[in-house]
């Protein structure tokens, strides 16, 4: 079984499972009120779900990952930290089946030393995932499969199953008129992902941006972030008791228009774009839900 932590790691009951091996993605500023106000607290948090001599790899930077490997040194856990200047992407990232090349064992020149001789490799992979960051990710889930040794995994039974991976609602594109992009990037660290991805999509094209957020995240920068693609703002109410009234969002977004609901937001977006523009639902999975449910009734999703 794949299991997820919940939050943090350190206290979270997943805690309590045995692991083959473990996964640390990155470390964000996020779920700061229970786990930290530095990104190097959070690491350690994070970093709770170590193991003695179970290995573990991340793609986290900076403070952060200086931090996991010190957490992982005191634990005695094989880590593998992912450098990030070595992974190659062949062709467009915004392209389904782009090729994703870097899987050499030069991803992996950070850590501890190598576990029975061994480092993760792989050959080029097609991913139909979009965008830089779900190729690292995909790294990533590739370098644990290998490591762990209880269950086996060949090369080919990898590739298969990265070309099959299909993840809605993060970086998905409904081409049409407009096309239509779908994220549920719900912090500063995944918005900044998401405009990184997008500028090659949306340049020389209006951009109209759904936007709803829970109340308790750091909406200003996450607005402050979009603004560098220079969109026009509709701005909704996630659809969950802790979202954030449109009102919130108002000061940060000048000019932007308001809607009572997802699908209202939506709908208006779509009536004011012009055909060859951009229409981008974010800030919420539950935004990004409820845009999936409109959109398939309206027959341009699924």
């Amino acid at each position: 079984a794949v299991v997820e932590v919940g939050m943090g790691g350190r206290l979270d009951p997943t805690n309590t499972v045995q692991s083959l091996v473990s996964i640390i993605t990155n470390v964000a500023l996020e779920h700061t009120e229970a786990l930290g106000h530095t990104v190097e607290r959070i690491a350690f948090e994070k970093a709770g779900i170590l193991r003695p001599g179970v290995p573990a790899v991340t793609g986290a930077l900076g403070p952060a990952l200086a931090e996991i490997l010190r957490c992982a040194n005191d634990s005695g856990t094989p880590l593998w930290a992912m450098d990030h200047t070595q992974m190659v992407l062949g062709g467009n990232p915004l392209a389904r089946g782009h090729q994703l090349t870097g899987l050499a064992s030069s991803c992996w020149g950070l850590g501890q030393p190598h576990l029975n001789g061994r480092r993760p490799t792989c050959p080029a992979v097609p991913l139909p995932l979009l965008g830089a960051f779900q190729a690292q990710n995909a790294t990533l889930a590739a370098a644990a499969l290998q490591l762990q040794e209880q269950f086996p995994i060949s090369s080919e039974q990898l590739r298969r199953g990265l070309a099959a991976a299909r993840w809605p609602g993060r970086l998905e594109i409904l081409p049409g008129q407009p096309d239509i992009v779908l994220d549920a990037a719900h912090n500063g660290f995944e918005v900044a992902a998401l405009v990184d991805s997008l500028h090659p999509l949306v340049a020389g094209r209006e951009l109209w941006t759904v936007f709803g957020v829970m109340r308790t995240k750091d909406y200003q920068q996450m607005l402050a972030l979009l603004h560098e693609l220079q969109p026009q703002f509709v701005l909704t109410h996630a659809p969950t008791e802790r979202g954030a009234e449109p009102e919130l969002l108002l000061p940060f977004c000048p000019g932007a228009l308001v809607a009572p609901s997802t699908t209202a937001a939506l709908e208006l977006a779509l009536e004011r774009a012009p055909a060859d523009a951009v229409v981008l639902v974010t800030g919420s999975i539950y935004v990004v839900g409820e845009a999936i449910q409109h959109l398939t009734a309206l027959g341009r999703y699924g």
